[in-house]
């Protein structure tokens, strides 16, 4: 898509429009959502116990380690990058100069092989 924007429209509405599409994303995203909008962090987060010699209770822990690096989807998630995302921005990066040098795409040819 921003391939087809800079021939259509040039470079700088390859920024413009994209930007403008995030705007009116949010304001969809306010609308379908006011309450999580609304709310404080710290009103939706559980408060950590604070233990005291009388009650015997084990203070509750609400760190990285304790509430994400506990979770199997945390490290599906870790893991899908770190073997994904090398070759994915050197393809990224590559192949469209690569299209441009060595096969005489024009930006145009580019965008739509892309």
């Amino acid at each position: 898509m921003i391939g087809g924007i800079i021939v259509w429209a040039g470079w700088r509405w390859a920024f413009i429009i994209p930007g403008l599409a995030g705007f009116v994303w949010l304001l969809f995203w306010w609308r379908l959502y006011p309450a999580s909008t609304n709310t404080p962090d710290t009103e939706r987060m559980p408060q950590p116990v604070v233990p005291s010699p009388e009650s015997g209770q084990e203070a509750v822990r609400h760190g990285l380690r304790q509430k994400h690096l506990r979770r199997i989807e945390v490290w599906g998630l870790l893991l899908s990058r770190v073997l994904n995302d090398g070759a994915f921005y050197f393809f990224v990066g590559w192949l469209p100069l690569y299209l441009a040098q060595a096969r005489g795409f024009s930006l145009a040819e580019i965008a739509a092989f892309a």
